[in-house]
């Protein structure tokens, strides 16, 4: 029974290196397209959805009291 248990281990053990290996890969990749074209994030000028609707409904009611 140990024999399997060694075995699993060594398996798993190999596993966790090769994906070591690959995620620090991955992330050096990351930080070299982060340096070519950085991600900001985009500014908008407008309002919310909400609020234009809400504006628009707002000066209907006035203009048909009025």
């Amino acid at each position: 029974m140990k024999g399997i248990e060694k075995k699993i281990v060594d398996v798993v053990r190999k596993e966790e290196l090769k994906f070591n290996k690959e995620l620090k890969k991955i992330n050096v990749l990351v930080k070299d397209i982060d340096e070519i074209c950085p991600i900001e994030k985009p500014s908008y000028t407008l309002p919310l959805a909400d609020t234009i609707g809400r504006t628009y409904y707002n000066t209907l009611n006035r203009s048909l009291f009025l």
